[in-house]
């Protein structure tokens, strides 16, 4: 295998990323061997946080961090196929072959890839407008109470003490320190903490793949004795979803994102991971913004993450 046979520009079309229930966009691979991504998820992004790693006689698409060193998992395998005409993104992440998804890239011209990069940005745009929107409405019309909450306690009017915030469909979410690995951290009515969003040294935010999540958030020793530790949110359709019930306390109706406003939790409006087990390559980010789900092979995503503590 050749590297100079996979430089260029690789297109995942919409066709094959609805089948493959991802997102499409375009891979630029450089002659120094670093990677572009130009991918459609809430909106237009572009991503150099990837390299290209050769390990014997085989080919990975491997990570690098914000000073440019590689990370070794997760990894993506890559070969050829059809007179060098596809490109073949298989997980490396796991030693069993059951289950793993093939995503297959199909070569492009620079010109053809220019054409597709500006429709992706625009398409892009369309989404953030349409939520722009959604978010207007919601501005104008109040949040809608879900079908189905837990009851609101008589103290809320306790709002106005430190520690207390009330969002704005009556529901109290009270500050928790016990666990100061999360950050500014705040425990909902269910009894789940929901830890601040992690943050580099400096205090930007940091953004991970999503076996770097969760094994972050793993990392956070709650309990040492009981062995409990912090965790993903989960995602789900039921109320049984951290994610789903979060945003219905913050007025989404029952089972949408209608409603949704962020509020309460500091830095609620970016991308976060969610685990999701059933799914074995593919995860599904949490968009604070909107409050809507968006889904992405685990191997891809480069998002933001906010560790819970279970309820206990």
């Amino acid at each position: 295998v050749k590297k100079a046979d996979f430089y260029g520009f690789w297109n995942l079309s919409d066709e094959e990323a609805k089948s493959k229930n991802t997102t499409p966009g375009v891979i630029e691979i450089k002659e120094d061997d670093s990677i572009v991504l130009y991918v459609l998820q809430d909106t237009f992004r572009v991503s150099n946080s990837s390299k290209l790693k050769s390990e014997g006689d085989q080919l990975f698409i491997v990570g690098i961090d914000k000073d440019g060193k590689i990370i070794e998992k997760p990894k993506v395998h890559i070969s050829l196929k059809s007179n060098n005409q596809e490109m073949l993104f298989e997980d490396a992440n796991s030693e069993e072959n059951n289950n793993k998804e093939v995503f297959t890239f199909k070569k492009m011209t620079r010109e053809a890839a220019n054409l597709r990069i500006e429709a992706l940005k625009k398409m892009g745009e369309e989404i953030q407008k349409a939520n722009g929107d959604a978010e207007k409405k919601n501005e104008e019309t109040g949040a809608v109470a879900p079908e189905t909450k837990p009851e609101v306690k008589p103290e809320i009017e306790l709002e106005s003490k430190p520690g207390i915030r009330k969002t704005e469909t009556g529901f109290v979410f009270i500050r928790d320190t016990s666990v100061p690995a999360l950050g500014e951290a705040w425990r909902d009515p269910s009894g789940m903490i929901w830890g601040d969003i992690v943050k580099n040294p400096d205090g930007s935010i940091r953004t991970m793949y999503y076996n770097q999540a969760t094994e972050y958030c793993a990392s956070i020793v709650v309990d040492e004795v009981k062995n409990i530790r912090a965790q993903l949110p989960s995602r789900g359709n039921t109320l049984k979803s951290d994610f789903v019930r979060l945003r219905e306390y913050m007025g989404a109706r029952s089972g949408s994102y209608e409603g949704y406003i962020p509020q309460v939790l500091p830095n609620l409006e970016h991308v976060f991971w969610s685990i999701l087990p059933d799914v074995p390559n593919g995860a599904y980010p949490f968009y604070g913004r909107g409050g809507a789900f968006g889904y992405e092979d685990r191997s891809f995503g480069y998002y933001s993450v906010r560790c819970v503590v279970p309820r206990r």
